[in-house]
């Protein structure tokens, strides 16, 4: 019970947020442009296409409409998902941690485990809610509109919140290292918008520089130690368009393996770390 209430006062809080309540509303003005600007076309009661504002979405074979649009409306705005996700939950730890907060948490009979994972839980809660509210409500818009009801963009979303629970893990760790929201976001961002696609490419990019096979066994295992956020972004990109990527890639499962393993790592180091400090 505990437990609970702290994950719901954690929702709360980040809900709260000025970044998050950004996101609900942006997120709204475009679920009203869509509802507004789509139109389904159709010839003796069948839908050939659909149109916006006027203009028609292009059909391309082995991608149906609704599918076009999921992968430009959250596959375009993937990184601004995260980018004001990460902003919305960064000081979740580094207030927890600090001095006067911790002392109150600390004083209630539940450990420290409970604790961080409360706190953690709570954050991965808050943006789910915030990425449910979105993404139900271009499923509803878009069946409505168009009568086609893409059932993909509910494991889509699934593995969105998969992503969030690496970069939260990540969150976590340098919250406890070093109790600073700034860090949090430095280290965060940087991994998702440069050591991610950098180590995605790491076998061209590194092997430009040298052809040291200790170098690049160094950077395979840095790639598969960090979450891989770029395979999974564009696996997610898959499900709503297979047919506009397959000649790029094919859909795997294993980017968000390898990456649940990193940050159940990640995360049991900041409890180790937690659970050594002194408050």
């Amino acid at each position: 019970m505990k437990s609970l209430t702290i994950i719901l006062n954690t929702v709360y809080e980040s809900i709260t947020r000025l970044t998050l309540l950004f996101y609900l509303a942006f997120g709204t003005i475009i679920l009203l442009v869509i509802a507004f600007g789509l139109r389904g076309l159709y010839d003796n009661g069948i839908l050939i296409g659909i149109s916006f504002f006027g203009n028609q979405i292009p059909v391309i074979d082995g991608i149906d409409p609704s599918g076009f649009i999921f992968m430009t409306t959250v596959g375009g705005s993937m990184s601004a998902i995260l980018l004001l996700g990460v902003f919305a939950t960064a000081s979740i730890i580094p207030e927890t941690l600090r001095k006067g907060t911790i002392d109150i948490y600390l004083s209630k009979p539940i450990s420290r485990l409970e604790l961080l994972l409360s706190k953690y839980m709570g954050a991965i809660s808050a943006i789910g809610i915030a990425l449910f509210y979105f993404m139900a409500g271009l499923f509803i818009i878009i069946g409505l509109k168009t009568g086609i009801w893409n059932t993909d963009v509910f494991p889509a979303l699934g593995l969105i919140i998969v992503m969030f629970m690496c970069i939260q893990s990540m969150s976590t760790l340098v919250g406890v290292l070093f109790k600073n929201m700034g860090l949090v976001l430095v280290f965060v961002y940087l991994h998702i918008f440069l050591f991610s696609p950098f180590l995605r490419l790491r076998k061209e990019l590194v092997g430009i520089l040298t052809e040291n096979a200790i170098v690049h066994r160094i950077f395979d295992g840095l790639y598969y130690a960090l979450p891989q956020l770029s395979e999974m972004q564009e696996n997610v990109s898959f499900l709503f368009a297979p047919a506009a990527v397959e000649e790029i890639i094919k859909f795997s499962y294993t980017p968000f393996l390898y990456s649940l393993i990193s940050c159940s790592a990640m995360f049991l180091l900041a409890y180790i770390k937690f659970k050594r400090s002194d408050y």
